[in-house]
């Protein structure tokens, strides 16, 4: 069982940035559609 909570802990850390990666993209790209149509 603690091998699994390590396993668990390591896949939590390696996906947490690629998730906020994922989400300043997400929030970036929805910024600049929106900010296109006043250019």
């Amino acid at each position: 069982m603690q091998i699994l909570r390590d396993n668990l802990t390591v896949f939590v850390t390696n996906a947490a940035p690629h998730i906020a990666l994922r989400q300043a993209i997400y929030i970036g790209t929805s910024q600049r559609l929106m900010l296109s149509p006043m250019e």
